[in-house]
């Protein structure tokens, strides 16, 4: 009873996992216009490079949403193959039991030749046999129930397994549609952020659209506040958000390496891998999950009293804003390559209301 349950959630799931799929292509379907429209603006580089960097997250969660299916496809396949076995088994001992009946009834002068006929061995022939049985013999009335029953559940589950089968071939395709995809748009965001980063003026555009970006981070935090200290206990304890976190860009005033020119990074900037997760470095409430240029989606975690920790450049998010979350909880996905950069980082601020700390002070 159990497994048919979980094989008709995980049935009912591909249909679910199609309208969240289609949500997403909605959204980049706004995108791509947004793209095609910044083409013929000359100068809106930047403009063009967030539009890109968005279909890119988009085009990433539908690749980590086909994933998903897949898995739960291939999980309900290997249960209806394990239940389609045991029912077939069932099936072929109600067969058999009510072909020696036949048998018996042959030999005793019971039935005829049109009876005789209903001995074989095909699926299809044997279930018209089960309605003449009927007829035949109400005594039987109870085995050959019985047989129907088993037939029935058989047929079923023979059919969801060869739509799991089409569906899991449907997603391969779509992976690979979209995998390819999101190649082809990475190639080209990566030739415009090389072309932009040549050009002082364009990479000075980008540092001013980063620093515009963290402006508005702050415009969504509140001041400072009483309590919050059971997080500011865990000052100098608490857990790296990463696996591991090695400093690739320090707190503070930084230098452009290209043009020298000085940037200040309210955190940290820790080397990562592209798809690493990223966890919650306390428990909290998420106060809002952003999308700001130059660091994808931005998820800002309320610790009480004011006390906040920042997570950017995800290019996927698994939490919700208004969401309480646990210390160690995934929150999202680092994304691919920044705007100064070519490799993956995660950004990772701690605010008490809109005053900035180092956060290397803050983890162990």
């Amino acid at each position: 009873m159990k497994s048919n349950i979980i094989i008709i959630i995980a049935f009912l799931s591909i249909f679910a996992f199609g309208d969240e799929i289609s949500e997403i292509k909605g959204k980049i379907s706004a995108v791509d216009t947004q793209i095609d429209s910044l083409k013929n603006i000359e100068g809106k580089y930047v403009a063009r490079l967030d539009a890109m960097d968005k279909k890119l997250a988009l085009l990433n969660q539908i690749l980590a949403k086909l994933s998903e299916q897949k898995n739960n496809l291939e999980k309900n396949i290997a249960r209806l193959e394990d239940s389609l076995n045991v029912q077939k088994e069932n099936w072929e001992f109600h067969r058999k039991h009510l072909s020696n009946t036949l048998k018996q009834m042959y030999i005793s002068g019971q039935m005829g030749q049109l009876e005789l006929a209903f001995l074989s061995d095909d699926m299809e022939s044997f279930s018209e046999g089960l309605v003449y049985l009927e007829n035949l013999a109400k005594v039987r009335n109870k085995h050959i129930e019985s047989a129907q029953n088993a037939w029935n559940k058989y047929s079923t589950t023979l059919n969801k397994l060869l739509i799991s089968k089409d569906s899991l071939k449907n997603v391969i395709a779509l992976t690979d549609d979209n995998r390819n995809s999101l190649n082809k748009l990475r190639e080209e965001h990566r030739n415009m952020l090389a072309q932009i980063r040549r050009d002082k003026e364009s990479r000075l555009e980008l540092l001013a659209t980063l620093k515009q970006s963290l402006t508005e981070i702050e415009k969504k935090l509140r001041q400072k506040e009483t309590g919050g200290l059971e997080f500011a206990k865990q000052k100098g304890n608490l857990p790296c958000p990463l696996e591991k976190c090695q400093t690739i860009k320090k707190f503070g005033m930084v230098k452009d390496t290209k043009y020298g020119t000085m940037f200040n990074n309210p955190g940290v900037d820790f080397a990562a891998k592209e798809g690493e997760n990223v966890h919650s470095v306390a428990d909290g409430i998420v106060s809002d999950v952003v999308w700001l240029p130059g660091y994808q989606y931005v998820v800002i975690i309320h610790h009480g009293g004011g006390y906040y920790s920042i997570y950017g450049n995800l290019k996927n998010v698994v939490v919700q804003k208004e969401e309480k979350i646990k210390s160690g909880q995934l929150v999202g996905m680092v994304g691919d390559s920044t705007w100064l950069e070519n490799e993956p980082k995660l950004h990772f601020e701690i605010r008490h209301g809109k005053s900035k700390y180092n956060p290397l002070v803050w983890l162990r």
